[in-house]
């Protein structure tokens, strides 16, 4: 084969496309968890799920391993911190927002809020925890109050997105 013949250099610089085999995990691992809550939210008999299914908390932290990594990647080929804040606070908030107006605006429930309760760990609320996680759940900072109860007061799953200075 002549020198002629071989294929020109890959250009240098800047990465670009996915890393398709960290999404595929990404994927695999999101998935898992959504396996475990849709089979824990139709089994009323939690022994009858299977172990496979059962194990899902662990495919969390594999997800935000993989995501960290990856949003790393993109935070130094995009331009910085300060560009990718920019854009991931542009991408999350809005979304974050609404889903949080969407669930104050539901009739039932506001009603299940008011009355002190979270609706979902039936956990008992007193006036001025409420009045905190009202204040704090928009800015996404309720987990920065040791008392985990109050971090799903408002849109229990927001805790994913959170700014945390404690974890679960």
């Amino acid at each position: 084969m002549a020198a002629s013949d071989a294929a020109p250099p890959a250009p240098r610089g800047k990465p670009q496309g996915t890393i398709k085999t960290l999404t595929g995990m990404r994927g695999i691992a999101a998935m898992h968890v959504v396996l475990f809550h849709g089979c824990t939210y139709f089994s009323r008999e939690q022994y009858s799920i299977p172990t496979l299914v059962i194990n899902a908390s662990l495919s969390v932290p594999l997800f935000y391993v993989l995501s960290g990594f990856v949003l790393t990647v993109v935070a130094n080929r995009d331009g910085g911190l300060t560009c990718f804040y920019t854009k991931r606070f542009a991408r999350l908030a809005p979304v974050y927002w609404l889903s949080l107006l969407a669930y104050m605006a539901h009739p039932g429930l506001l009603e299940i809020f008011l009355d002190g309760r979270d609706g979902t760990n039936h956990f008992t609320y007193r006036r001025w925890q409420m009045a905190l996680a009202t204040l704090l759940t928009p800015l996404g900072l309720q987990t920065w109050v040791p008392f985990v109860p109050l971090w799903f007061i408002w849109n229990g799953p927001s805790w994913s997105v959170r700014t945390k200075p404690f974890s679960t």
